[in-house]
Parts: C-alpha cells; structure tokens; sequence
C-alpha cells in the first residue's frame, strides 16, 4: 500500500511539474520547434527543454538527461486549450486498449509491438509521438511522463500492457475530457 502511495505523489509531482512547465515556460514557438524536432539530440539547442529538465531532476531518478529532451518533445504536441492549460484525459494504455468505433483497440497490435520494441531513444520518441496522434495529442501529462521516462523498467511495461488488454470503458471519459481524481492513480 504504501509503495502505490509514493507512486501516486510521484506521479502527482510529475504531472503538476510537467503541466506548470507547459503552462509557464513553453512559448508557442518553442513548441512547434520541439514538435519538429526529428532526433533527440536536436532538441538541446531550446532553453525551454533546460528549464524542464531542471524542474524533474529532483524527482525523476534513474532518467538521463536525454531522456527529459524527449520528454519535453512530447509534451509539447499535447493539446492545450486558449490559457495554454494541457487538455485532461485519463491514462495513455486504457484508451489505446479501448475498441474505438470498430471491434478493434484504438492502437493496433502492431503498433503496440513496436511501442515496446522502441528502447533507442528516438525509435521510443516516434512510437510515443505515434501513440499521441491516435489518442488525439491528449493525455494526463504525469502519466505521459512517467511512462516514457521509465519505459526501460519492464514493471512500467507491464503495467502498459496489463491497462491495454483490459480497457475499461474511457468513450464517455474522453468525450467529455473529465478531469476526475481517477486520471492520477496509478494503474492496478
């Protein structure tokens, strides 16, 4: 119990670190430059990266620094509304598992595959990039992050694959982008 209490503050951290870093440091320029950014290592040349990295140091243990650049690519294609406020939705494997309007998950087995078999940086920045654009750029960004920064722990995985195979209805969810406690517990 206690252990699914740590992961739900870091988890929490994460997503209140990542959203006031969205909110209060990524310029809408700098967001289309992290956006069109194809390698990793292009995305150290934007000052608004640093300042992200600098806010998960303290947190995000056993995270390379290129780890963050990443990270801070992908959050920059997530959706915001006119405040620049990131759109809420709830967690990234329940609604790539959901069967979207045919009998099939909204992220397609094959898909799934190579989202697992990205461990290059870049190969999991594009898998990840992918995954965004079926979920229509919305996802809780503590989740999004600790997700792509901890993809090499096979318990952060498995976590993935478990909500995939078992998706709980999210349709009505993410028809009306309810910002309920649910979006920041951690996945059974």
């Amino acid at each position: 119990m206690n252990k699914q209490l740590n992961a739900s503050k870091h988890r929490t951290f994460l997503k209140d670190t990542c959203d006031k870093w969205f909110k209060e440091s990524l310029s809408k320029g700098d967001r289309g430059r992290l956006r069109r950014a194809g390698q990793v290592e292009s995305l150290a040349a934007n000052e608004a990266m640093f300042n992200l990295e600098k806010r998960l140091q303290s947190v995000a243990k056993n995270v390379d620094d290129i780890g963050i650049l990443a990270l801070a690519a992908l959050l920059a294609g997530l959706k915001a509304d006119s405040n620049n406020v990131l759109i809420p939705a709830k967690e990234l494997a329940t609604r790539a598992g959901a069967k979207g309007d045919s009998d099939k998950p909204k992220l397609s087995r094959a898909r799934l595959g190579k989202l697992f078999a990205a461990q290059d940086i870049n190969k999991r920045l594009r898998a990840f990039r992918e995954l965004l654009r079926i979920l229509d750029n919305t996802a809780d960004a503590g989740d999004l992050a600790e997700c792509f920064l901890y993809w090499h722990e096979p318990k952060t995985r498995w976590r993935f694959a478990r909500a995939y195979f078992n998706p709980i209805s999210v349709a009505a969810d993410d028809a009306s982008n309810d910002d309920s406690a649910d979006a920041t517990q951690p996945a059974p």
